[in-house]
């Protein structure tokens, strides 16, 4: 009986990506809007009504399969809550990222399709908001009956799909060439100490990377306090407990101090619990990676 099913299993996903192959390569010869269901079945050797049994129309051969991915996103989310909550999201976000970096041609013709088909451009955004609702929802129980969960949860979905969605268009926009996985982390490694320090009960220190300047350590803070050396938010003013990069003779920026009263930083031998990054805007990833990198726990 298990034999029989995985067989079945096996034959589903053959015919579903014969479907998919006929209309790529339909959609490429011809034009997506000169490519007709029947066409597609013809070229891919099945019934038209054999069609409609794996897709429900030409749009959803295109698109990645939402709904399986979903359902993957969601069996994720509902085992993690031993990480802090957009952690989880983030972990999330990695899982349907990988879907489209599993087939980088198809996701890179994908693509192309979309942008010139406005139909195709109006499901997208439907899943993207599909995946924002599906986010927030979460992060809304996880916080609670916090008088902020809502906005916390609004504003953190949104920022783990803004950060998916950016490494992924300037992805398929270079043809899908690299590996978009280390920008991607290094993304959503900042969306998480962005909006997760507040909620991890962190009261340890801070190591703050800095090219040029090994890391300088103060007492943890909230990691919405400096992004890029700017606080968030109009009219932030200076806090306790904010690193303040300074301008150095070469024009290279750097950690400072900490602006802290009477603080000097971490204890001899004693561990960091966060690691903040400060770097200049027109700094390569690559080199930003490496920068953290050095700095985390071996």
């Amino acid at each position: 009986m298990a034999g029989s099913r995985v067989q079945g299993a096996v034959e589903a996903a053959d015919v579903r990506g014969r479907i998919a192959a006929a209309a790529r390569d339909l959609f490429a010869d011809r034009g997506y809007d000169n490519t007709t269901v029947d066409a597609i079945a013809e070229r891919a050797g099945i019934a038209r009504r054999t069609f409609f049994r794996y897709f429900r129309s030409k749009d959803d051969v295109i698109l990645p399969d939402h709904d399986r991915i979903s359902r993957a996103v969601i069996a994720h989310l509902g085992s993690a809550g031993h990480l802090a909550p957009v952690e989880a999201v983030c972990a999330a976000a990695r899982i349907v990222f990988s879907e489209y970096v599993v087939n980088r041609q198809v996701s890179v013709q994908r693509y192309l399709v979309s942008r010139s088909v406005p139909a195709l451009r109006d499901r997208e955004s439907a899943n993207v908001s599909r995946y924002c609702r599906l986010f927030g929802r979460y992060l809304r129980e996880r916080y609670g009956p916090a008088p902020d969960a809502a906005l916390r949860a609004e504003v953190g979905a949104s920022a783990v799909i803004a950060a998916h969605n950016q490494v992924l268009r300037e992805w398929l926009q270079g043809r899908g060439e690299g590996d978009p996985m280390p920008a991607l982390d290094a993304a959503l490694a900042w969306v998480c100490a962005t909006f997760d320090h507040g909620s991890a009960q962190h009261d340890g220190n801070v190591a703050v990377a800095a090219p040029g300047n090994g890391m300088v350590h103060g007492p943890a803070v909230p990691c919405d306090a400096v992004i890029g050396g700017s606080p968030i938010g109009a009219g932030a003013g200076r806090r306790a407990g904010v690193v303040d990069p300074v301008p150095v003779g070469d024009g290279e920026v750097r950690a400072g101090q900490t602006i802290a009263d009477g603080e000097q930083g971490r204890r001899p031998g004693e561990q960091a619990d966060v690691v903040v990054a400060v770097f200049r805007s027109d700094q390569s990833i690559e080199d930003v990676l490496r920068h953290i990198s050095g700095s985390l726990r071996p």
